[in-house]
């Protein structure tokens, strides 16, 4: 998923803390999946979720 928005400074953000994206991986988790997230202030968001097939 990618959106156009303001984007923001990962590593600004405590990722253990912020409830947004603790459940996002926590979803991915239940899922045996990862979370990519890569934003930059001024450039939007791109998330991408990776997980595997049976």
């Amino acid at each position: 998923m990618r959106d156009d928005g303001v984007g923001f400074q990962l590593s600004r953000v405590d990722q253990e803390t912020s409830f947004g994206l603790v459940g996002m991986h926590e979803q991915a988790r239940l899922i045996h999946g990862t979370v990519t997230i890569d934003s930059a202030p001024g450039d939007g968001t791109t998330v991408t979720i990776t997980c595997p097939l049976r």
